[in-house]
């Protein structure tokens, strides 16, 4: 009988959790899921909307004091009546976790960089920083505009803010001694104002700093990210981040004579191993300051950038000449990070697994007996660990277990949760999940989660949801957070929540960015990956009786809005899509303008649009290809993302008579960001989906006018098939 794995909502994610429900992996048959599976949940999308999130939307952050008495972190939550955010920084007592105080509140958000410049619209995580003495905790915030340096001193309880730069503060560090900090700055923003002004005035001159797909005038370099997407021939507009240092005393700064920050004692020690010829990655040195173990990438000639084989390497007197290789099995592979443990000779090691490496698993190993044991393995995310005393301090969520600070014994595995800023949603019911594998075209397997409908019933067929791109963590709306897996669940939809499938079995050289993208490219590997996969997982629903073939959607952001696009072009699996943006399109290769992007297109080989070597183009351009779409497309795009994609992809669609509706979101990013949007565009992609894959309207419709258009479309597409005598029509077409 086939074993599923469910995450059912009366239990934990994970073993025991001290004065608190408990929620754990189970294995049942698809006989107890129809016993359990009908359970209703009421988590809403008020609640999606409503999460605080330790250190922000996108991950979590938190800094644990030297002393191991403090965890300071930022807590993020959306307020869709102010249409803003509420970010305030706290401090939680280890040795009672019950005692949090509030210490700042932010006056204005962090936005993340976009890898040419300019703003992406994910609110940035920001990590906090102690002093070495346990008595200053430091952190980045941002008001009127500026982005400084403020701390919070433990004794007094006092929080100001400590630096007066004329640039924004990029990121900082304590010194040994903790009297001064050393900092990084971007652009100046005095210096940036002039500019614009300057320029502006006798009209900007055309170079590689303007992307017409994104703004009007030229655009600031990024001042994080890879050197390859800030290139410019506006050499003015480039940044290159200067470091400074403040003195906590005086308040005095001036420019640091480091050319970076002060090097944290793990770089120096992966520093010094290359040094001596040891490719390390990661190091770590134990508690004694003796012994010492690194990883190195096993096979530095095999697989693409993003994929390492590493290899544990120690040495027990901390010199190199006596070095020597960790021989178990979990040694090598994707070990994510190395902590000390109060131990001489004992670390931890954190290594991802399993299909995709959707699993992550705990282990303590003794460089001295060579001893090697399992504390803790599980399909969650667990990240940010650090030594926590007789065990880990870790950030963890799961499917159904929003971002939480848990504490793991080392020696039992137990996980006591230490902060939970969620607890009201341990009230909540959440529907039943299975955690699926299944493989792409070219043999790469990968996995999502299966959320099933409320009121499942064992047997009956459902339509099903795809949301895409990324299947790790809490479920949320997929990448981007646009489309509310489990309200989606509790209107009556399956609803796979995707990983997009790696090339595992890719054994040639190790490749730069550049080239591993242009390989990517080619044959349109990567995104026919993605495409085949979800085909397989669908198909394969179906053959299990779960899925009705004839009511599948599809929705998804950036990567995942290509490979919608793509799947619509070369399939009719799909009969719905909401789609998060434009597509890509002729006209894209020329509103990138000659900037880095425009030369990022041409160097993985797409090629100038009707040229001679532009067979990409048509193969995958969306405007090249409307005709060959018959699914009715909702589009819910940002402004800066409207013309020269979207615009092209709407009115290519339209004129080829496609069901398409499209609305434009003011003063939005890539990543829409604003609270009241993300709300409203949750209702609509659900009363969209449910429309066509139901035949059901809700009282309370985004716009009241919305279902006489969408009546309107369906009548004019299934008439015109009708009249082409298409030999089947889409099921939404019975209610025509």
């Amino acid at each position: 009988m086939r074993q599923l794995v469910i995450i059912l909502s009366l239990l934990a994610l994970v073993g025991c959790v001290s004065g608190h429900t408990s929620r754990s992996y189970t294995k049942l048959t698809s006989e107890v899921i129809a016993a359990n599976a009908g359970l209703k949940t009421d988590f809403s999308i008020d609640d999606l909307l409503g999460l605080k999130e330790i250190g922000g939307p996108e991950k979590g952050a938190y800094s644990l004091s030297p002393d191991k008495q403090w965890l300071a972190f930022r807590i993020v939550q959306a307020e869709v009546d102010r249409n803003a955010y509420r970010s305030s920084w706290h401090l939680l007592r280890i040795t009672d976790p019950q005692e949090l105080k509030l210490i700042h509140t932010d006056e204005e958000q962090i936005f993340d960089e976009a890898a040419g410049g300019g703003q992406i619209g994910t609110l940035s995580t920001i990590a906090p920083q102690w002093s070495p003495d346990s008595k200053f905790v430091a952190f980045r915030s941002k008001s009127s505009g500026e982005v400084q340096i403020w701390e919070h001193d433990i004794v007094r309880q006092k929080t100001y803010q400590l630096t007066h730069n004329a640039a924004d503060i990029i990121d900082f560090r304590f010194d040994g001694t903790g009297d001064n900090i050393h900092f990084r700055v971007g652009h100046d923003r005095k210096s940036v104002r002039e500019t614009d002004e300057e320029e502006g005035a006798r009209g900007y001159l055309f170079t590689q700093s303007f992307t017409p797909y994104y703004a009007d005038k030229p655009i600031w370099g990024a001042c994080t990210g890879s050197p390859l997407w800030q290139k410019s021939n506006d050499v003015k507009r480039l940044c290159n981040p200067v470091s400074w240092v403040i003195n906590r005393r005086t308040g005095k700064e001036h420019i640091s004579t480091y050319a970076n920050l002060p090097p944290t004692a793990g770089e120096l020690l992966v520093a010094k191993l290359n040094k001596e010829g040891r490719p390390a990655t990661m190091a770590a040195q134990a508690k004694d300051n003796v012994a010492i173990i690194w990883a190195e990438n096993a096979t530095p000639g095999i697989g693409p950038y993003w994929l390492r084989d590493y290899q544990l390497f120690y040495s027990e007197t901390g010199e190199v000449a006596d070095t020597q290789a960790c021989r178990e099995t979990e040694c090598r592979g994707a070990i994510a990070e190395i902590i000390p443990t109060e131990d001489s000779d004992e670390f931890f090691l954190l290594r991802q697994q399993g299909v995709s490496k959707s699993e992550v698993a705990i282990y303590a190993y003794s460089i001295r007996t060579g001893e090697l044991r399992k504390i803790l393995h599980f399909e969650d995310l667990l990240y940010g660990c650090v030594n926590g005393g007789g065990g880990l301090i870790c950030l963890h969520e799961g499917p159904v277990r929003p971002r939480r600070l848990v504490w793991i014994d080392k020696e039992k595995g137990e996980v006591r949760q230490l902060y939970d800023p969620n607890e009201q949603l341990g009230s909540r019911s959440f529907p039943a999940i299975e955690k699926m594998e299944y493989e792409d075209a070219f043999g790469n397997r990968t996995y999502g989660h299966l959320v099933y409908p409320t009121n499942y019933s064992y047997g009956r067929r459902y339509p099903l949801a795809i949301v895409q791109y990324s299947s790790r963590g809490f479920l949320k709306g997929g990448t981007g957070n646009e489309y509310p897996i489990i309200p989606l669940a509790n209107s009556g939809f399956f609803v796979l929540r995707a990983e997009q499938p790696l090339d595992w079995n890719y054994d040639g050289p190790t490749l730069s960015l550049l080239e591993n993208d242009r390989r990517e490219w080619r044959n349109l590997y990567r995104t026919r990956r993605a495409v085949t996969a979800l085909e397989n997982a669908i198909n394969k629903l179906a053959d299990r009786g779960m899925v009705d073939l004839a009511r599948v959607g599809i929705t998804g952001l950036s990567s995942g809005a290509t490979t919608l696009y793509q799947s619509l072009i070369e399939t009719d699996l799909y009969a719905a899509a909401a789609v998060s943006g434009g597509s890509w399109a002729e006209s894209l290769y020329y509103l990138t303008g000659i900037s880095v992007w425009h030369d990022y297109m041409k160097n993985v080989g797409l090629g100038a649009p009707r040229h001679e070597d532009n067979g990409l183009w048509a193969e995958f351009s969306l405007p090249a290809n409307a005709h060959r779409i018959g699914a009715p497309v909702l589009i819910n795009v940002a402004d800066r993302e409207l013309r020269g994609s979207a615009d092209e992809v709407f009115v290519s669609l339209y004129e080829a008579g496609v069901p398409v509706e499209m609305y434009v979101f003011p003063d939005e990013y890539h990543i829409k960001w604003q609270p009241i949007h993300r709300y409203n565009i949750y209702r609509r992609n659900i009363q969209w989906l449910k429309f066509w894959l139901q035949d059901e309207e809700v009282d309370d419709p985004v716009d009241p006018d919305q279902y006489a258009r969408w009546r309107k479309m369906r009548e004019d597409h299934c008439a015109n098939m009708k009249a082409e005598e298409e030999e089947y029509l889409p099921v939404y077409c019975d209610a025509a």
